[in-house]
């Protein structure tokens, strides 16, 4: 993605300085807006949008701008190891104007990573809940660990990799974890303990978060 544009219109930078304390309904802003409208994907159209959602149309804004917003970010590799990404889409989620639907459905859409990320310490507690709900939906709570689920984590062990997680958002995750082994239904592979299977014993430390 280009830091720049070659779109008509005023240069981003000075678009942005005139609608960081211009009102909903001034003509900086309704300019921003349109221009935001026109202009091809790029890092400065980004840069708009999120100084447009989180001043002037931090009350209102249009659903087109919320989608876009939220695609922008969601299009990025799933399993990245995000620093300060998503904030766009985050802002979107948060916004006022984002209706249920948009907000459940793209959570939906999302990875257990980019999960963690929007529901990081400090989101909007109700993104954090739908957040949190998407991911007791994906969850092996109540069921046994099997071999499978140590050699591929499930969304709750990957969500808690991140560190910084909202209080909603951690406990869904802890909850989400699947359970000690079915010793019942083990045949023939006691640990050294004699009761829990080997593979268990032996593996056990990754279930940890890291």
């Amino acid at each position: 993605m280009s830091n720049t544009d070659s779109s008509p219109g005023l240069p981003v930078e000075f678009l942005t300085t005139l609608v960081i304390d211009s009102g909903p309904d001034t003509p900086p802003t309704q300019l921003a807006v349109e221009q935001v409208r026109v202009m091809p994907d790029s890092d400065s159209r980004n840069t708009l949008i999120l100084v447009l959602l989180q001043g002037p149309l931090s009350g209102s804004a249009p659903e087109w701008m919320l989608q876009v917003a939220i695609d922008q970010d969601l299009r990025k590799a799933p399993e990245t190891a995000y620093t300060h990404d998503l904030e766009l889409a985050g802002a979107a989620l948060s916004h006022p104007c984002c209706a249920d639907v948009l907000l459940r459905g793209t959570l939906r859409r999302c990875s257990a990573t980019q999960l963690a990320v929007l529901g990081r310490a400090g989101c909007a507690d109700a993104l954090a809940e739908a957040a949190a709900q998407e991911l007791r939906s994906r969850g092996t709570g109540q069921q046994p660990i099997t071999p499978q689920m140590l050699a591929e984590p499930g969304p709750a062990q990957l969500v808690l990799r991140e560190s910084r997680l909202h209080d909603a958002v951690f406990a869904a995750a802890v909850d989400s974890l699947p359970t000690e082994p079915d010793l019942s239904s083990i045949k023939g592979d006691a640990g050294s303990d004699g009761s829990r299977p080997r593979w268990w014993c032996k593996r056990r430390p990754s279930l940890d978060p890291v």
